[in-house]
């Protein structure tokens, strides 16, 4: 934790794709014959270990499919083994190698795999405490990373992704945190402290069509754990992640907002699905205190199914009377949650067309959104449900993440969670699909 004196010195580094053009390119393919100098994949590397200590800023290391661990230390607890990438690189994954540009990978993502599991096999108990460990602005696209189990360490906190704090002057101290860019990737079965799957404090992050599934927090945040950082987090999937305390898929405490009141933390077009916590917020925990409250943008998202042991099944937000919550929901839908007490929400929210039960605004009804199959866990909507055409297109947020890769930032986020176009009829949709 830094000192509060240094706080007011932390620069955060929100521009998470450089302008600044790729110096080298380096390549790693677990299958390639061994001695190459990872200058093509003719001559590619065999571990990634070796693209990260030959690679520099503004590099990209792109790595076709295959299992990596990381590579253990000389001396010490083998544990502490991880893949460290620092600023300014860009990890691109799923390749089958030869593919001569990134726009061209066989989208092999999920066989693309950056592992934990260093000792036996299939015993977490002896794996690594952090799989990936970053610094500064990085992107990392197209990966599966698996098998992270923090606990035991003297840093217990995000054993899939740790994003770190590093220092970039001594007079006066100025710290940088990290700015992490992740997509099209699978962040599953991980154990740690706070934020099973990713840990950060001062981050500027920004996700995109990846998958939380199968994470675990004995205290806060089962999937993600973010303290006074800022986040978008675009088409993605929070699925089956557990919290011993509070929020089961998501722990979020000192956020901001911007000039118009907008928090800086914002999910669009997400699904939330049988997350559980042991405390508060079955999916989402948004927290605060006596002089500060939740604070999150929730576009466009379904979250359902989900389980807390005390308030909010789906969303907690903090609320104080002398602090409201400051956190919008538009064009979502939350239901189906369990909890002892408001099983679907805590706190009040600021509501837009949505199916939340017990808030209120305009467009908003608590009725039965009527997905096609609640038992089959199908969450898209049926031809006759009430959130077919409810919602406002001028609530839609700007594509931000590019999630469809047009290069086109300004555009209203054009398509839904299965990648079908946003619009299909005569308004858009409630909640992570539009029925055809």
């Amino acid at each position: 934790m830094l000192h509060r004196s240094l706080v007011r010195s932390v620069i955060l580094s929100l521009t998470l794709a450089g302008a600044a053009r790729a110096q080298s390119t380096w390549f790693v393919d677990a299958s390639a014959a061994a001695g190459g100098d990872g200058s093509s994949w003719a001559s590619a590397f065999t571990t990634l270990d070796d693209a990260l200590e030959v690679a520099q800023r503004f590099d990209e290391i792109w790595v076709a499919d295959g299992l990596y661990t990381p590579a253990l230390p000389p001396a010490g607890d083998p544990r502490m083994a991880r893949f460290f990438v620092p600023r300014d690189l860009k990890l691109f994954g799923g390749f089958a190698g030869g593919e001569p540009s990134v726009d061209q990978r066989a989208g092999l993502f999920d066989q693309t795999v950056l592992s934990g599991d260093i000792g036996v096999p299939g015993l977490a108990g002896d794996n690594c405490y952090h799989v990936v460990e970053t610094w500064g602005a990085v992107t990392i696209d197209g990966f599966r990373i698996t098998g992270g189990n923090a606990l035991g360490s003297a840093e217990p906190n995000g054993a899939g992704i740790l994003l770190s704090i590093g220092q970039i002057s001594i007079d006066p101290d100025i710290f940088q945190g990290s700015g992490l860019r992740l997509r099209h990737s699978r962040i599953d079965h991980h154990s740690s402290s706070r934020g099973g799957a990713i840990y950060g404090q001062l981050a500027g992050v920004q996700f995109s069509d990846c998958i939380f599934e199968d994470n675990e927090a004995t205290g806060i945040g089962g999937a993600i754990s973010l303290q006074a950082s800022q986040a978008r987090i675009d088409l993605c999937e929070f699925v089956n992640n557990r919290s011993g305390s509070h929020g089961g898929a998501f722990h979020g405490a000192s956020m901001s907002v911007d000039t118009t009141g907008r928090p800086f933390l914002g999910f669009v077009g997400c699904l939330f699905r049988e997350n559980r916590a042991g405390g508060s917020g079955g999916a989402l925990y948004l927290g605060g205190s006596a002089f500060s409250s939740g604070k999150a943008y929730l576009s466009s998202c379904t979250i359902a199914l989900n389980a807390a042991s005390a308030g909010g099944g789906g969303i907690f937000a903090q609320t104080t009377t002398q602090v409201p919550a400051v956190c919008w929901l538009e064009n979502s839908i939350v239901f189906h949650n369990r909890g002892p007490s408001n099983q679907d929400i805590f706190g009040t929210l600021s509501c837009w067309n949505s199916i939340a039960p017990g808030q209120a605004g305009p467009g908003v009804t608590g009725l039965n959104p009527r997905f096609v199959n609640v038992r089959a866990k199908d969450l898209r909507l049926r031809p006759d449900s009430p959130a077919v055409d409810a919602g406002d297109f001028a609530r839609l947020p700007f594509d931000a993440t590019d999630v469809d890769d047009d290069g086109n930032v300004l555009e209203r986020i054009p398509i839904d969670l299965d990648g079908t176009t946003r619009l299909l009829g005569a308004a858009l949709d409630l909640g992570a699909w539009e029925r055809p």
